[in-house]
């Protein structure tokens, strides 16, 4: 064996961070390190990974807010397996990893990973814990450039111990269809929040319906999350919107779904609206099956997207741009459109691969193994 990792999160659910952490791990226990996991929340949607390859999951389920018992489970755990490293994903299980590192007077080595863009404001608490948290860090990554330069511009932490890594996508998994017919039918891939902007896409739908233009239908492929109440509210509104506006034949809703890559063959692109996000696994797996993508033009997104190449951009906050941008995909002739899917593979291939994905890791890992 390699050596010995500890990879900490909050649950095995569908969200990006889950993909990205459990991919990350089965490639690295391809590569002889020895993985567990640390979650301490409900949802296995991407345990299968993990278990496929005997990768042991230490649970303790959170049962209050704060979460102190966790943190001293998490705290036995890395003291009495002495891990060569360990790896945190997301905010608050790097937070409860760097206090373990810090009241356990331990000095292992800790890469920690931001996989969302926040907006901490300067010298609040948030910001505070943030840093604290990149303080104890040997390295951390994230998976936008937007958010790396962010976090260096706030002054949470120093250029140096930073680096921006895209996302792995499956490239044998997600590839381009066989069949290249158009159905008429655009995609969504997100849970409903008001991050996602889904109110965008109604809005556009209703417009293009307006203008006797309505001849496609959206698949939203998404979790439904009733328990908070923001994003209850945001399904709500959704829900009544698609109503008022008598769209209920141009919408499906679809739950979270392991055959994922059956949408993005069966659908003509990927519309991602969304105004907050890390790197987008969605936008990524839709790229790498030649699957054009419309997306807000915001943060990373004009990187991933080409205007008119590979895809094409609109203002997250203008639905008639949206509207737009669904009539301009469909204007394109078949060849156009079939050297957009192409492009859009290229794009993936050169961004994405596992090889580059695993090898940047590697790299930390090793230089902070060392370091310590």
């Amino acid at each position: 064996m390699k050596g010995k990792l500890l990879f900490v999160i909050d649950n095995l659910g569908s969200g990006g961070a889950q993909n990205q952490m459990t991919l990350l791990a089965s490639l690295l226990k391809r590569e002889g390190y020895d993985i567990e996991f640390f979650i301490y929340h409900p949802g296995d949607f991407f345990k299968y990974r993990l278990e496929e390859l005997n990768i042991r999951i230490h649970k303790f389920e959170k049962s209050t807010k704060l979460g102190l018992a966790t943190i001293r489970q998490l705290y036995t755990l890395i003291h009495q397996k002495s891990y060569d490293a360990v790896i945190s994903f997301l905010q608050t299980p790097s937070f409860y990893t760097a206090l373990v590192k810090h009241f356990g007077k331990s000095n292992f080595p800790l890469l920690i990973s931001e996989r969302f863009i926040t907006f901490e404001k300067k010298n609040s608490l948030k910001y505070y814990l943030k840093k604290f948290s990149h303080r104890k860090a040997s390295f951390v990554t994230t998976n936008s450039n937007h958010e790396k330069e962010r976090l260096i511009g706030q002054g949470i932490t120093s250029k140096d111990k930073i680096k921006t890594i895209y996302n792995v996508v499956d490239l044998d998994h997600f590839k381009p269809s066989s069949h290249h017919k158009i159905h008429q039918k655009l995609l969504c891939v997100a849970s409903v929040s008001q991050y996602k902007n889904g109110l965008c896409v109604i809005e556009a739908m209703n417009i293009l319906k307006t203008q006797d233009k309505l001849n496609v239908s959206i698949t939203w492929v998404g979790k439904k999350v009733f328990s908070i109440p923001e994003r209850a509210d945001y399904i709500k509104l959704m829900e009544d919107k698609i109503q008022d506006y008598n769209l209920m034949d141009h919408w499906s809703w679809v739950e979270p779904t392991q055959n994922i890559k059956e949408y993005y063959h069966y659908h003509d692109a990927l519309v991602h609206p969304s105004y907050r996000e890390g790197l987008p696994n969605v936008v990524c797996e839709s790229l790498a099956s030649g699957l054009p993508v419309i997306l807000s033009d915001i943060l990373d997104h004009p990187i991933l997207a080409d205007q008119g190449t590979n895809g094409f951009l609109f203002k997250y906050s203008e639905p008639k741009e949206l509207a737009e941008a669904i009539l301009q995909f469909y204007k394109l002739e078949s060849l156009e459109l079939r050297e957009m899917q192409l492009k859009c593979r290229t794009f993936a291939e050169a961004n994405f691969s596992a090889k580059r994905f695993a090898s940047e890791y590697l790299q930390i890992i090793d230089k902070i193994i060392l370091r310590v």
